[in-house]
This record gives structure tokens, C-alpha cells and sequence, in this order.
């Protein structure tokens, strides 16, 4: 829009060069005289400002208002105003009014608008710069004359320097209002550079200080004092913990964010504060040492997955989740389930889940998915399925076994009635276990039903209420557990007891409550007698199929299964389980030793002997495992010695099964003999070690098999000593022991070819049991003094394996001086055998003489046992009680040898 000038129209937007001129030339000629009149009015002004009274300047001071640095819009000039720019169109005094003073208002913008930089080359590198942006409109009103056109209202409008002398002329009564501007001083000088991009786009025109309005300045200020204050990025994150791992729950480095200062700005920091910020500074905060030759703090591989893997794992695993859905059909939380179990076979996944916490989360989604109930067994496999991969990390279970439900999840299919059994109360992850234990004995097992000895058809299964599909899931279950999980032997048979207990036996025993005793119990009954039938609902015994099938009843025992059952039943019986909160102590003591008294009466004893004799003679079977026939051996033993310790009871049912001395003597005689071979085989050794080594290619061959034979001659000496052990007891506890241990004759080297040497062995090598008790005797006495020694090149590397040696010999001779001086005692007949069977002394002293030496001898070896025994149990209640018996032993075994 044009503005006019005098008589010249131009464009006040023109960007040519001669416009430019001409209109900086009719600028000054205007300039020049507003500047005389200026000049004139400016002092007047000043000496009606001299002639202001106090009290006037009192009542200015009062009328003072915090200062605006920002005016949007001015009002309109008159048109008289803008035509009549010449001095004498100043109004007058009336003379019928008093002549008011004057004020000099030319002050009043100082602060809004500074005085111009009179350099032509900024005025002009200015607009040229305002040309090209267009955005910031303070450069603009500063080389806007008087006659442009009028701003538009929504922007902010500053007075130029023509603009204030006008402001001259203005009427004295603007001076009396109540709403005028105090005096304020100008701004400060500042070299501040302005640049629409902050510091980083420098290249821009940079315009002084004195060049920008007041309130632009304090903007400046204000934002500077806010980037100032404000902190950095870094130093939210430190004060957050943001860096922090999230295993450690008690940071070193980050303070609580409820101690921290609180006062955090809401917007960002800019590039001009960061890094800066009002917490503590580093070198106030702790930092801890770190190790020789380490520049900075390691985290652990746990801490690094965690910030963005186990987001990712979790994401990945997202589906999985939503398919386990309680909303959802059966078949799909059934294949959720069997993809998540699957996966956890996989280390890599299974590694991933334990570090994004995938275990707590998912039993949860078992849970809520239906499964453990008892409602579909396809789920209650899975279940328990992935629980055994949780007890192969005992952290992992053990936070599991921990875990109780916060509410219980109440299943729309379950009646009123288990609803009110339940009590309402959370099911813990061991109750859970129990009850489907508990219904896995009562019904068929369905992983039985694809076995690999399985011969069950397609009718079968819908006998048994499973459909055609269900058998192909059932099929893969049973690959996924036997093959890709790891989890057992590959000759051992899969069944759901067995993964139950054996997530069990992973749990520490002080978290199983002593009322899920009579579910264990009843479910390693019929776990013993499985294989009698598959679908035999009736409880068996193993005893009875050992008689009647005894080469087949001996190779379809789960030794797997069953040795984690009797390890869980050997836990109950010292004591180890917790203490039932909900039934009292003594009742639930009181009722679980009457169901231990009816198992003893009707199967315990015998099957656990049945069951020691199948493992003995299944320890040479190539086609099952070795370790778990091993095992299971070991604890039968170590429960008949638990449950027959100081019971006469206990002893004396042992004792009346025909197949428990032949068992013990037998398993006495092998482990002696392997024993003894170690021995030689170290003897061996040490022959070999003097010779000088030509190869040494089968050097880590030969390791491995000393490590063998070291482990196998280690499970030699337990079974021995777990064998004489519990003979122990019996001869303690049962009268008639000393008989029949007498009268029972057998071959050390039976392998149980007959069926009848399983309860009378019909060798023809057979030998009394205390002449078997006497060879294990003189095995493991010291060698004779006299004999020379073997001539040897250089010393022994090491006497550790000879000292071992030599200590577990000693404590077997004074177990067996105990054992002979306990026969003896009461039965002279057992006693005049025994002094028969013992080594004669040499030197030729035959008659009594003979048997005082022999005497004195067992004397000797007794007393070193008890003092071995009185160190090892220490004062406790049964250490001092079976200490007090060897005492007596050697009392009895002094009194003998004083009366020859």
C-alpha cells in the first residue's frame, strides 16, 4: 500500500537500490527539521521537570507499575498530527486556565526503544537481512519513518526514533493520568550476538545489543537464567537411575528419587546449560574403587541383556501370552503351552528367559490358563513339563516354590464342593505339585500310554476318554521331554510322577509341609508296582512281581522315579520338612506315623528289599542306567538304615524277609571286591608312574578313566558302609539277627541266575556270612611290617591317595570290630566263630593265647572307632547315644580278652 511524503509516493516494501536512496534522502531532509523543534521543546521540558515539586514526584513514585516491555498495537495517529509536524501547531494555555507545567515525556520509551547505532552499513546489512526472513518485526519498526503504513494489531510494535519526538507534542494532561509510565533508566550496554539458531548457525547477521529492544533483552536474560538453573540430560538420567541395572534394588551411584531435589523444570535444556545442573557433582557422589588394570565399572551380562534383549524376548514372546489366554479354546492355550515348553528345551531361550524374569510370569499363565486342576491332564503335563526345566536352575525353583498366589483362581468347571474344600485358600507351587501327584496315582497316566513299551490302540484311548488328536499331542509331549529337553537318560521311561518328583526333590526340603507325607507314600506304592499293569488302578507290589516275574519285574522298575521318591522320603524321615501350619503338630506327626505303620505291615519293607535286590543285579545290565540303578541302591540302603535306627519294629521286619540278609551280604562282598581292585588298580598306577613315559598321546584318556575308577571305588565304599550300617542296626534293635546272619550261607559272587537264590542261595560256592564278614576284615588290614618294601626309582609325586586310603581302611576295621564285638556279645556260639574266623597272629601262639591277642586286637580297632565316631557326631543327642553303645562294645570285648 502506498504512503505519501511531502509531494513523492513510494513503496516502503521496494527492494531496489534507487528507491532506497532517494527515500534515505528525503528521510534526513525530514529528520533535520523535526530535530530543530526537538531540540526547542527539550528544553522546556527540562526545566518544567526542575520546577516539579516533591510532592509531585511522591505521587509519581506511587503511581508506579511493574515496567511493560511489550505493547501490542498503538492507537492511531490524528490526521492534524501527521500533517503538521512543524513547531507551531504545539497547543497553548487558555488564558481563563492556569498554564499547566509541561512534562517531558521524550524519556518515557528510553527503556522500550534504545538509541540507534548511527552506522549505514548495519542499517542497511539489517534490512537486507529483514528482507530475506521476514521474521523479526523489532528490526523492522527500526527503519519504519513516521508516514508508513499502520502495523497490524496481532504484532508487537516498537517506537522509533521519530516516533518519540512526535511524542513531544503531546498534550500535559498525558502526565496527570493515573495509568502513566514511571521513569526508568536505559538498558545496559550488552555485545550479545543474536542469531535465529542459537550459537551452532553463526554465520547469520549478529545485531549489538543496543540494536534490540528492552524486553527483547530480558527475554535473553530470563532464558539464559533458565538454562542456567535447569539440569542436564546426564544428570536426570544419574538422578532417575535411568543407567541403573535393574537386579540391584539399592543403587551406590544414583540417589532415591523422593530424596532428590524435586524442583525438576518441566521443559528441556538447551544446548547453551547442558551438562549442567543443581545435583550434587560427580566428585561428590561416592564412586567405588574399581580393580587393578580397569578404567571403567563392569556390569554383569545380566545387567546389559536387561536393558534391551529381555525387551525384545519378551515382546517375541508376546503371542505365547496371549494364547495362554483363559478366554481362549482349549487347543490354543494347549499349543501356547507346548511352543512355550518347547522353546525353554532351547539354551539360548531358556538363558533369555531367566534373565527377562519369563518363570514367575508364565506359572502364573499356566495357573490362569486352567492347568493343575486336574481338568485336562494335556495341560497338567505341560505344567509340570515346565517345571522340571524351572529345577534344573535351583534359584529358579526355589523362587518359585516361594511364590504364592495373591488370589485364588476360582475355575467356572469345578463344583461348589472343591471350591469349599479348597477353603478359599491360595494353592502354593508345592501344593500344586502334590495334588496333581496326588491325581496322576489315582488315575492312569496318559504319557504311559505313548510309551515306547506301549501297546495301547486307538480304542484304548477312547477307553480312557481321549480322543484321536489328543494322541498325536500326547506323542509330542513325550519327544519333546525324552529327546530335546535333556532332562533324563535316554533309556529312561517318561512318566508324570517322574517329572513331578523330580522338581520335588530339587525343592529345599523345608518348604514341603509335612502334610502332603501320605500323598508321597501312596504314589511311590504305586509307582513300585507299575509295572505290573499300565492301566491297573489297584495297588500292586513289587515283591509279589519280583516272585512271580522276576527277570522282567527287574527291568521295568522306574529307578529314576523311584529314586526320587525314597530321596524325598529319606528327607521326611530326619526331619527335614516343614512343620504343617494348618493341622496341628503332634496330630499330623500322630497320623503320619500310623500310615508308616500300616506300609511297614503291609509293602514298605518288602518292597524296599525287592527293590534293592533288583538294582543289585540290574547294576551290570548295559540296556538301563547305571547312575540312576546306582543311586537308587544307595538310598534304598540309606532308608532302611533311617527307619530301622533304634526301631525294634523296623529291625525286626527286616530281618523276617528272607531276602534281606542275602541282599546285604551279597552287596557287602561286591563292594569289597571293587574296593580292592581300586587298590590294585592304584598300585598299578604307581608301578607305571616310575617307568620313564615314552607317549603321552593318551594322556587325557588315561585321566578320564582314573577319574572313573576314583568315582567308582567313592560308590564302592558308601554301599559298604550303608550295608554294614544297617546290619548294624538290625544286630542292635533285633534279637534274632545274630541267628540268622549266622545260619544264612551264600556265593560272594551270586549273580541271581536261579530264582531261588533269592531267598536261599543254592551255589555251590557258598560260605557262612560271617566267614563273607571276616574276608572284608582281613582286607582291610595294614600290611604286614615285615614284608620288604617294593624297590622304587624315585618317591611318590603325592601320599594324598595312599593316606585316603588308609583312613577309610582304619574305619572300616574298627566298624567291623564294633559289629563283631555286638554278635558276640549275648551269644557264645557267634562268639567261638568269630575268634575262629579272625587271622592268626603270627609267631605261632596258638590255644587261648591266640585269642587274647585276637581279642586285644579288635580292642584296639574299636577304640579308634569311637573316638573317629565321638569327633564326627559331636555332642549331639544320637552321636552320644551311639557313642555310649561302642563304649559299652569295648568294654564287653576288654572284659573278654582280661578273662582268657
Amino acid at each position: 500500500m502506498p504512503t505519501t511524503c511531502g509531494s513523492s509516493t513510494y513503496n516502503a516494501k521496494t527492494y531496489g537500490k534507487r528507491s532506497l536512496k532517494r527515500e534515505r534522502g528525503d528521510e534526513e531532509s525530514f529528520v533535520v527539521d523535526r530535530n530543530d523543534s526537538s531540540k526547542k521543546r527539550h528544553k522546556v521540558s527540562e526545566q518544567q521537570l526542575r520546577s516539579l515539586t516533591p510532592e509531585a514526584n511522591v505521587e509519581a513514585s506511587q503511581l508506579r507499575k511493574p515496567t511493560v516491555l511489550m505493547t501490542y498495537g498503538t492507537p492511531k495517529k490524528s490526521k492534524s498530527s501527521r500533517d503538521s509536524p512543524s513547531p507551531s501547531s504545539a497547543p497553548t494555555a487558555s488564558p481563563s486556565q492556569p498554564q499547566k507545567l509541561a512534562r517531558d515525556l521524550s524519556q518515557i520509551f528510553a527503556a522500550v526503544t534504545p538509541t540507534h547505532s548511527p552506522s549505514p552499513s548495519l542499517q542497511k546489512l539489517a534490512k537486507r537481512m529483514l528482507a530475506r526472513s521476514k521474521t523479526e518485526s523489532s528490526i523492522d519498526s527500526q527503519f519504519t519513518n513516521d508516514n508508513s503504513l499502520d502495523r497490524t494489531p496481532s504484532l508487537p510494535n516498537f517506537p522509533s526514533s521519530s516516533s518519540q519526538r512526535k511524542s513531544n507534542a503531546v498534550d500535559v494532561n498525558i502526565g496527570d493520568s493515573g495509568n502513566s509510565l514511571p521513569f526508568s533508566a536505559p538498558a545496559p550496554v550488552r555485545t550479545t550476538t543474536r542469531t535465529y539458531a542459537g550459537k551452532s548457525r553463526s554465520f547469520l547477521v549478529a545485531l549489538p545489543s543496543s540494536s534490540l529492544p528492552a524486553d527483547a533483552l530480558h527475554d535473553l536474560e530470563q532464558e539464559e537464567d533458565d538454562y542456567l538453573t535447569r539440569e542436564s540430560y546426564s544428570s536426570l538420567r544419574t538422578r532417575w537411575g535411568v543407567d541403573n541395572s535393574e537386579d540391584d534394588p539399592y543403587p551406590f551411584d544414583s540417589p532415591s528419587p523422593k530424596k532428590s531435589n524435586s524442583a525438576t523444570p518441566d521443559a528441556s535444556p538447551s544446548k547453551r546449560s547442558k551438562g549442567k545442573s543443581r545435583v550434587l557433582p560427580a566428585s561428590a557422589r561416592p564412586i567405588p574403587p574399581l580393580p587393578n588394570g580397569l578404567m571403567n565399572p563392569l556390569k554383569s551380562i545380566t545387567e546389559l541383556r536387561n536393558k534391551g534383549e529381555s525387551r525384545r524376548f519378551l515382546d517375541e514372546v508376546g503371542y505365547l501370552f496371549e494364547g495362554m489366554d483363559p478366554s481362549g479354546g482349549i487347543e490354543l492355550r494347549r499349543a501356547s503351552a507346548l511352543e512355550i515348553t518347547t522353546k525353554l528345551c532351547n539354551p539360548e531361550f531358556s538363558r533369555k528367559a531367566k534373565a527377562a524374569d519369563f518363570f514367575g510370569r508364565t506359572w502364573d499363565l499356566f495357573l490362569d490358563a486352567g492347568a493343575g486342576k486336574g481338568h485336562d491332564k494335556i495341560l497338567d503335563i505341560l505344567l509340570v513339563f515346565f517345571t522340571s526345566l524351572v529345577a534344573r536352575d535351583a534359584t529358579l525353583v526355589a523362587d518359585l516354590a516361594q511364590r504364592r498366589l495373591s488370589t485364588l483362581t476360582v475355575d467356572p468347571a469345578s463344583s461348589s464342593t472343591e471350591q469349599e474344600q479348597s477353603d478359599h485358600k491360595p494353592r502354593s507351587f508345592v501344593d500344586t505339585l502334590f495334588k496333581l501327584l496326588e491325581i496322576t496315582t489315582s488315575s492312569p497316566d496318559p504319557l504311559k500310554f505313548v510309551g515306547a513299551k506301549s501297546n495301547l490302540g486307538d480304542e484304548g484311548f477312547k477307553k480312557f476318554c481321549f480322543r484321536k488328536k489328543d494322541r498325536g499331542t500326547l506323542n509330542t509331549i513325550y519327544n519333546a521331554i525324552a529327546k530335546e529337553s535333556c532332562l533324563f537318560p535316554s533309556e529312561t521311561p517318561i512318566s508324570t510322577s517322574l517329572l513331578i518328583t523330580q522338581t520335588l526333590q530339587a525343592i529345599s526340603p523345608s518348604l514341603i509341609p509335612t502334610r502332603h507325607f501320605p500323598i508321597l507314600l501312596a504314589s511311590l506304592r504305586a509307582s513300585l508296582a507299575s509295572s505290573t499293569s499300565i492301566s491297573s488302578s489297584s495297588p500292586g507290589s513289587l515283591a509279589s512281581s519280583l516272585h512271580l516275574r522276576w527277570r522282567e519285574a527287574m527291568q521295568e522298575v522306574p529307578y529314576l522315579g523311584v529314586y526320587h521318591y525314597l530321596k524325598l522320603l529319606d528327607t521326611y524321615l530326619l526331619s527335614q520338612w516343614e512343620s504343617d501350619e494348618d493341622v496341628d503338630g503332634l496330630q499330623g506327626e500322630y497320623l503320619n506315623d500310623q500310615i508308616m505303620e500300616e506300609a511297614r505291615d503291609d509293602w514298605l519293607v518288602d518292597d524296599l528289599v525287592a527293590l534293592g535286590v533288583c538294582a543289585e543285579n540290574q547294576m551290570a545290565n548295559d540296556t538301563l542306567d547305571q547312575h540312576s540303578v546306582r543311586n537308587c541302591l544307595e538310598i534304598t540302603l540309606r532308608v532302611l538304615v533311617s527307619l530301622t535306627h533304634g526301631d525294634e519294629l523296623w529291625g525286626e521286619k527286616v530281618v523276617q524277609n528272607t531276602c534281606a540278609m542275602n541282599l546285604l551280604m551279597r552287596t557287602s562282598a561286591q563292594a569289597g571286591r571293587r574296593m580292592m581292585q581300586g587298590k590294585d588298580a592304584v598300585r598299578v598306577k604307581e608301578e607305571v608312574d616310575i617307568m620313564p613315559k615314552v607317549e603321552d598321546a593318551a594322556e587325557g584318556s588315561s585321566e578320564s578313566v582314573a577319574h572313573n575308577r576314583d568315582r567308582e571305588e567313592t560308590h564302592a565304599l558308601d554301599q559298604l558302609c550303608l550295608a554294614l550300617g544297617l546290619l548294624t542296626n538290625l544286630v542292635q534293635v533285633a534279637p534274632s539277627a545274630k541267628d540268622v546272619l549266622r545260619e544264612t550261607h551264600l556265593d560272594p559272587s551270586c549273580t541271581l541266575r536261579k530264582r531261588s537264590c533269592l531267598h536261599n542261595c543254592t551255589c555251590p560256592n557258598a560260605i557262612s556270612a560271617l566267614e563273607i564278614l571276616m574276608h572284608l576284615y582281613i582286607q582291610q588290614q595294614p600290611p604286614s611290617s615285615n614284608a620288604a618294601p617294593a624297590h622304587k626309582l624315585k618317591p611318590t609325586p603325592s601320599p594324598e591317595p595312599e593316606l585316603d586310603a588308609e583312613a577309610d581302611a582304619s574305619f572300616l576295621r574298627g566298624h567291623l570290630a564294633v559289629l563283631f564285638g555286638l554278635l558276640m556279645r549275648g551269644s557264645p556260639v557267634n562268639q567261638t566263630t568269630i575268634l575262629a574266623y579272625l587271622p592268626t597272629p603270627s609267631g605261632g601262639v596258638g590255644g587261648k593265647g591266640s585269642d587274647r591277642i585276637k581279642l586285644n586286637r579288635l580292642v584296639n580297632q574299636a577304640r579308634e572307632f569311637v573316638a573317629f565316631f565321638a569327633v564326627v557326631s559331636g555332642s549331639s543327642a544320637d552321636g552320644e547315644k551311639e557313642s555310649k553303645v561302642a563304649r559299652d562294645i569295648v568294654r564287653f570285648l576288654e572284659q573278654q580278652r582280661d578273662a582268657l
